[in-house]
C-alpha cells in the first residue's frame, strides 16, 4: 500500500511517515502543494494525506485539481481548522476524511486504515461489474454521470468489431491512461476488462434467448473464435456457454 504525504512541515511529515512505515505502508513525502500535485497526477497511490496550509499551492487547490483531473485516490486532510465551514469546504473540494492537528498515533492509523479498507471493499464489490449492471453501483452524482456515459457507449457498440479501449476513450473525452485510471478507482476494472465483461454478459443474454449457436454469438460479440469465447465465458460465469442450451 503506497501513501503520499503532502506536508511542508518536515518534522511532522517524517513523524507521519515513521508511524505508517511501522504499520507496513510504503510512504513518499512531498514538501509543498506543487510537488504533491505533480506526484499525485503522475503516480498511483492508495491514499494521500494532505495538509491544508502549504506554500505554492494550498491543500484545497491541490485537492480540487486532483479531482478535476479525475484522480479518485482517497484523500485525508490534515488541518488545524475545525469549523463547520472549513469541513464543508474540504468535503466540497473532494476530501474523504479529516484529521485535526494535533492528533494521536492511534487516530492517524485508524483513519488511514478505514479509508483504505473502504476503498478496497468497494473495489471488491464492483470487480465483476459490467455495463449491463449500472444500477448495482453506488457513486457520487458526478461519478455516476461518468459511468453512465461509459456504460452507454459500450452498450451501443457491443456488436461493433472495431470497438475497443481507444474508441471508448475518445467517446468520453479522455486519454486511454486517464480512462483506465478513473475506472480502476471507481470499479476496480480497466476499460478493456469492463468491455469484455459486458460483452460476456450480453452473450449470455443472447444464448438464453437462443439467438444463435455458440460460434455465431461468439463472433457477434467480437471474439475471433469459439474456443477463446468459451474459455472467457467459463472464467467469468463458472460454467461453459453450452450449459445455457441445456437449461
Amino acid at each position: 500500500m503506497r501513501i503520499l504525504i503532502i506536508e511542508d512541515e518536515e518534522s511532522l511529515a517524517r513523524n507521519i511517515s515513521d508511524i505508517l512505515v511501522k504499520e507496513g505502508y510504503l510512504t513518499e513525502i512531498a514538501s509543498d502543494g506543487e510537488q504533491g500535485l505533480k506526484k499525485g497526477l503522475s503516480e498511483e497511490y492508495n491514499l494521500m494525506i494532505l495538509d491544508i496550509l502549504m506554500p505554492k499551492l494550498n491543500g484545497y487547490e491541490v485537492l480540487r485539481e486532483l479531482r478535476r483531473q479525475n484522480i479518485k485516490t482517497p484523500v485525508l486532510i490534515l488541518t488545524i481548522k475545525n469549523s463547520v465551514d472549513d469541513r464543508v469546504e474540504g468535503l466540497d473540494s473532494g476530501a474523504d476524511d479529516y484529521l485535526i492537528k494535533p492528533f494521536s498515533r492511534k487516530e492517524l492509523y485508524a483513519r488511514v486504515g478505514n479509508l483504505i479498507k473502504l476503498r478496497s471493499l468497494l473495489k471488491e464489490r464492483y470487480k465483476e461489474i459490467s455495463a449491463i449492471s449500472l444500477d448495482k453501483i453506488e457513486a457520487k452524482p458526478m461519478d455516476q454521470e461518468f459511468l453512465e456515459k461509459v456504460f452507454n457507449s459500450i452498450k451501443t457498440q457491443l456488436e461493433n468489431p472495431q470497438f475497443g479501449v481507444a474508441f471508448l476513450a475518445g467517446e468520453v473525452g479522455l486519454s486511454v491512461s486517464q480512462l483506465n485510471r478513473k475506472l480502476n478507482a471507481l470499479i476496480n476494472q480497466s476499460a478493456g476488462k469492463l468491455i469484455r465483461s459486458t460483452k460476456l454478459d450480453y452473450a449470455a443474454q443472447l444464448l438464453k434467448a437462443k439467438a444463435g449457436n455458440i460460434s455465431e454469438i461468439a463472433f457477434r460479440v467480437g471474439f475471433s473464435d469459439a474456443p477463446s469465447f468459451t474459455h472467457s465465458f467459463k472464467e467469468k460465469f463458472g460454467y461453459p456457454p453450452s450449459e445455457i442450451f441445456r437449461s
